[in-house]
C-alpha cells in the first residue's frame, strides 16, 4: 500500500512538473512571437545612452536610422558582456543599435537568443552548411520587384526556397555565425553582425579591432566573387524591420566592398572633408567623401590610404565637426538624406526640446591684436581676440581644448533635443569677440555660453568661474543664472565653484548683453590636475551634464517651444 501511494505521489509530481514546463515554453514562445509580430516590444529604458555615451544619429526607427546609429559605434571598444555606448560585445552592440535608433525593438543580450527574432532570410539546415552554398548573387539593377530594394549596392544576395521564392538580404538584417562565444552549451551560434548593404557588415568581435566594418565578399575585376571567411561561417540571417520601417535605398558606391573600414578610416575621411571642403554644403561633402570611398573600392586599398595619398598627413588636435561626422557615415552607407529636426535621444538627461543654445569656443589659433570697443558707445578698446593660454601638464593650447569640449557639448545638448549653434567649428579662424557676439544674437538663443579655460600664476588655484555682463536687459537675473551654471557643473564634475562675477571687462559679454550671455571658465590649465581633467573625455561629459541641467532650468527666451 505504501509503495502504491509513493508511486501515485511521484506520478502526480511528474505531471505538475510537465505542466509547468509546458506553460513556461508556451509563455516564452508566445512572448517571442508577439514581440516579433508587434515590432518586438517596447523601447527599453535600460538601453538608453548614459554618461559619455553621446548620440547624434537619426532616430526614426527606419532602415536609415538603423544604419546611421550603427555607424556611430565605429571604433567603440569591445568588451565581453557589455552593452553600452562606451563598450559592447557583439550582441550588446546589436541590441543598443536597435533600441537607440527608435525601432521599438527590444532584443535580448545573447546572439543565439537574438536569432529567434524576426523573419528568416536564410537558415542552415545541416551541419557544415553556410551562406556561400546557397546564396544567389544578382545585379540590383535587374531587380524588378515592387517594394524594398534588396541592397543599395551593385550586387544583391538572395536565397531561394523549395518553391522558388526568393528572399533577399537587406540593410539592417542580422547575420549569425558559428564562431565566437556561444553563451549556452550546445549552441551553434556564437556571434552576430548587422548587414549595411554594399557588400559590407558592421560588428564588434574582439579587442584588437573593436567595432569595425567588414566585407561579405570580394569582387574581382573580372567579376569573380570570392566569399570572405565570415560568409563561410554565416549560418543564419534574419530580418527584423516591418514593412513600414524598411526603406528602399539607392547607393552611390561602386564596385566591390573594402576588406575593412575602421574608426581611423572614418576619422581620416572626416579630416579630409574638414580641411578641404569645410564651407561646402552637406550634400557636396557627402559626394566628395563618396569619391574617396569609390577610389578605395576601385583600388581595393583603404580609405586612410587614399586620404594619405592626397593630404600626406591627416593628424590634428581638432575634433571633427559633428555635421561632417554625419556626412562620413552617410558616405560609408552610400546614401544621402537631409538631416531631420533635432530629436531627443538621451533619455537619461534633461529634455531640452525647444531650447536654442549658442556655444562660443573661446580664442583661436592666431590672435588678432587689432583693437575693438569693449562695449557699445565705449571709447575703451581691447584686442579683437587672443589665442589663450596652454596646459601646464598636457601642453595643449586653450583654443584647442575649448573647441574640443565645445563639439562634445554641442552633440550632448543635441542628444537632449536642443538646437545648438557654434561660433566656430575649426581653430583656423579670425573672429573678433564682437563678431562672435553678433553671431550669437542672430540666433536669439536661450543661452549664449562662451567656453574658456583659466590660468593663474599660483598653480594651486583651481575651480570653475562664471562671468556675466553688468548691463543689458537681463542684468537683474544674470548673476543668479550664472550661479546655476557654475553650481551645476561643479556638482557634476566635483570641481569647486568660485562664484559668478558681473563685470564690464569682457567685450564678448558687453556686446551680447541683450541675450543671456555667460563666460564659463571651465577650470585652470595652470593647475596640473585640472589641466588633465579638461582633456579627459569622461570629465568633458561631466561638464556636458552640468550644462544640460543648467539649460533645463533656464526660461525659454527663444520662443521656439
Amino acid at each position: 500500500m505504501k509503495k502504491l501511494k509513493r508511486k501515485i505521489m511521484f506520478a502526480f509530481a511528474a505531471l505538475l512538473l510537465a505542466a509547468s514546463l509546458l506553460t513556461f515554453i508556451f509563455v516564452g514562445v508566445y512572448t517571442a512571437f508577439t514581440a516579433v509580430v508587434s515590432g518586438a516590444g517596447e523601447y527599453s529604458g535600460g538601453n538608453n545612452p548614459k554618461g559619455n555615451q553621446i548620440y547624434y544619429a537619426a532616430t526614426d526607427g527606419d532602415t536609415k536610422s538603423l544604419l546611421d546609429t550603427a555607424l556611430t559605434f565605429l571604433g567603440t571598444p569591445y568588451e565581453f558582456g557589455a552593452s553600452s555606448r562606451e563598450s559592447a560585445d557583439c550582441s550588446g552592440f546589436i541590441l543598443q543599435v536597435y533600441s537607440l535608433s527608435g525601432t521599438g525593438i527590444t532584443l535580448p543580450h545573447f546572439a543565439a537568443d537574438q536569432a529567434m527574432f524576426g523573419t528568416i532570410v536564410y537558415d542552415a539546415i545541416l551541419p557544415g552548411d553556410n551562406l556561400t552554398q546557397f546564396a544567389y548573387m544578382f545585379a540590383t539593377e535587374d531587380w524588378n520587384h515592387a517594394g524594398v530594394t534588396p541592397d543599395p549596392g551593385p550586387l544583391a544576395v538572395g536565397f531561394m526556397d523549395a518553391l522558388g521564392n526568393l528572399t533577399v538580404l537587406q540593410p539592417g538584417d542580422l547575420m549569425f555565425f558559428d564562431f565566437g562565444r556561444a553563451t549556452k552549451e550546445g549552441e551553434d551560434i556564437g556571434h552576430v553582425a548587422m548587414y549595411l548593404g554594399n557588400g559590407q557588415f558592421i560588428h564588434t568581435a574582439n579587442t584588437t579591432e573593436n567595432c569595425v566594418i567588414r566585407s561579405l565578399y570580394t569582387l574581382k575585376s573580372d567579376g569573380l566573387i570570392i566569399w570572405s571567411s565570415y560568409a563561410n561561417s554565416c549560418i543564419k540571417i534574419t530580418h527584423l524591420l516591418d514593412k513600414d520601417s524598411s526603406q528602399a535605398l539607392v547607393s552611390d558606391l561602386k564596385g566591390g566592398p573594402l576588406n575593412s573600414i575602421t574608426a581611423n578610416d572614418a576619422y581620416a575621411l572626416g579630416f579630409y572633408l574638414q580641411q578641404t571642403f569645410p564651407k561646402d554644403t552637406s550634400r557636396t561633402q557627402f559626394e566628395k567623401a563618396v569619391e574617396i570611398i569609390n577610389l578605395a573600392r576601385a583600388n581595393q586599398s583603404s580609405i586612410s590610404q587614399e586620404v594619405t595619398n592626397i593630404l600626406k598627413v591627416y593628424k590634428t588636435e581638432d575634433g571633427i565637426d559633428p555635421v561632417i561626422q554625419r556626412n562620413v557615415r552617410l558616405a560609408i552607407i552610400g546614401t544621402y538624406w537631409e538631416p531631420t529636426t533635432p530629436i531627443r535621444t538621451n533619455m537619461d538627461a534633461p529634455d531640452l526640446s525647444g531650447y536654442v543654445i549658442v556655444l562660443d569656443p573661446g580664442h583661436q589659433m592666431s590672435g588678432n591684436s587689432n583693437q575693438e570697443p569693449v562695449a557699445p558707445l565705449s571709447t575703451e578698446t581691447k584686442d579683437k581676440c587672443s589665442s589663450g593660454t596652454s596646459g601646464s601638464a598636457t601642453g595643449r593650447y586653450e583654443y584647442v581644448v575649448n573647441l574640443e569640449i565645445g563639439l562634445v557639448v554641442k552633440s550632448y545638448l543635441e542628444s537632449c533635443g536642443a538646437i545648438v549653434y557654434m561660433t566656430r567649428t575649426t581653430n583656423d579662424v579670425d573672429l573678433s569677440n564682437i563678431e562672435r557676439a553678433k553671431i550669437a544674437e542672430g540666433f536669439s538663443p536661450d543661452a549664449y555660453i562662451r567656453l574658456h579655460c583659466d590660468s593663474n600664476a599660483d598653480s594651486s588655484v583651481s575651480g570653475i568661474g562664471v562671468f556675466v555682463a553688468d548691463s543689458g536687459v537681463y542684468k537683474d537675473s544674470m548673476v543668479s543664472w550664472g550661479d546655476l551654471l557654475g553650481s551645476n557643473i561643479a556638482e557634476s564634475t566635483g570641481a569647486t565653484f568660485r562664484g559668478t562675477k558681473a563685470t564690464a571687462e569682457y567685450s564678448g559679454l558687453n556686446w551680447a548683453a541683450d541675450i543671456p550671455s555667460f563666460l564659463l571658465e571651465m577650470g585652470f590649465m595652470s593647475n596640473r590636475t585640472e589641466d588633465k581633467n579638461l582633456s579627459d573625455s569622461a570629465y568633458q561629459i561631466k561638464i556636458c551634464e552640468g550644462i544640460a541641467i543648467f539649460v533645463s532650468q533656464m526660461p525659454k527666451a527663444s520662443g521656439t517651444a
